[in-house]
């Protein structure tokens, strides 16, 4: 009993509890709720605050609740360099279905405020296979970027639309 404790007591001092209103995905819910259109779509894997709070219609490309993607079997995936020590993934995934989607927003986590698509360094895998997929880079371009999240915004519909907010 006396182990528990002290355990539960130091996860909470080196874990403190989360404070959603510095998190960039509370933050970009309420900027596309802004500047979206309400028939909009998002795309992406962190589906949580950013789907609800916006409000748009969501296509979840890391399948959590996307039954398209959920039912696909895992592929072997290898990334140069890698991720979290390691370069090659098995994953469930289907960019190519993502983008017939039409999604006007992509969500990327990236590890950098990129000013142009190519200059985004993906942070995940999952964000990986989307900036590698050539209808990423030919059609979507930055939109906005907070805590980590870059969301890149269909180019035909950047300019007409909305404002980079970049």
């Amino acid at each position: 009993m006396f182990t528990f404790l002290v355990n539960n007591g130091i996860h909470v001092y080196l874990h403190p509890p989360f404070d959603s209103r510095n998190d960039g995905h509370v933050e970009i819910g309420h900027v596309l709720k802004t500047y979206a259109a309400p028939d909009d779509v998002l795309a992406a894997i962190d589906i949580g605050a950013m789907a609800y709070i916006s409000g748009l219609r969501l296509v979840d490309y890391f399948g959590l609740v996307n039954a398209h993607i959920a039912q696909l079997q895992p592929k072997v995936y290898h990334f140069d360099p890698g991720f979290w020590g390691h370069s090659t993934f098995r994953l469930k995934s289907d960019i190519d279905y993502v983008l017939e989607q039409q999604p006007r927003f992509i969500e990327l986590n990236t590890r950098n405020n990129p000013q142009d698509t190519r200059s985004a360094v993906p942070l995940d895998p999952y964000s990986a296979l989307m900036f590698r997929h050539p209808g990423f880079q030919n059609h979507y371009v930055p939109f906005y970027h907070a805590g980590g999240t870059t969301i890149f915004c269909r180019k035909d519909q950047d300019a007409s639309n909305s404002q980079n907010l970049l």
